[in-house]
């Protein structure tokens, strides 16, 4: 799954402590659930069976459209989007990353805003276009959230605040 978490607080870049406890998260995640068989995956916890790949292709579609509604603009806000490393490979070699990267994107792999410590210590607004993060953040985070589509996430990140088009919710 990707969210689109757009911080409304502001601020460039997470402190050290955070990074750090990002990494420490991210390698825990990758050498215990971790599949190295094809076609990849991570099994849902250490011990579990069960595992996701599904969400790479959608992943994918959503970088793309990410990256045509972002066009050439900049964020004014921090923009986090989680993604799988498979994923990553994909939007790499289409040569989107960078692109979305320069705008402002922050790409989180293997993990997710809401379960790594890595959005500042202040609470404030999240808005994402998953119903998921919506209903998590809050608790997880401590940061509120406010639902939009992509383009409304996109359009809040270049505009620095909340913009919505609630024509799209009638």
């Amino acid at each position: 799954m990707l969210t689109i978490a757009v911080d409304a607080m502001g601020g460039d870049h997470a402190p050290k402590s955070e990074v750090e406890g990002a990494v420490k998260a991210a390698t825990f995640i990758d050498t215990t659930t971790k599949d190295p068989n094809p076609p990849g995956g991570f099994f849902f916890g250490n011990g579990q069976t069960n595992k996701s790949t599904e969400h790479n292709i959608d992943c994918y579609a959503l970088f793309s459209v990410l990256a045509r509604l972002t066009g050439n603009a900049r964020y004014r806000v921090p923009v986090y989007a989680c993604t799988s490393r498979a994923s990553l490979d994909e939007i790499e070699r289409e040569g989107l990353r960078e692109p979305l990267e320069v705008a402002g994107l922050t790409i989180i792999v293997d993990t997710c805003v809401v379960v790594a410590p890595m959005l500042p210590a202040e609470a404030g607004v999240l808005m994402t276009n998953s119903g998921k993060f919506a209903f998590y953040a809050p608790a997880n985070t401590g940061f509120a959230t406010v639902y939009g589509s992509l383009a409304d996430c996109v359009a809040s990140a270049v505009a620095g605040k909340v913009t919505r088009d609630e024509s799209a919710w009638t």
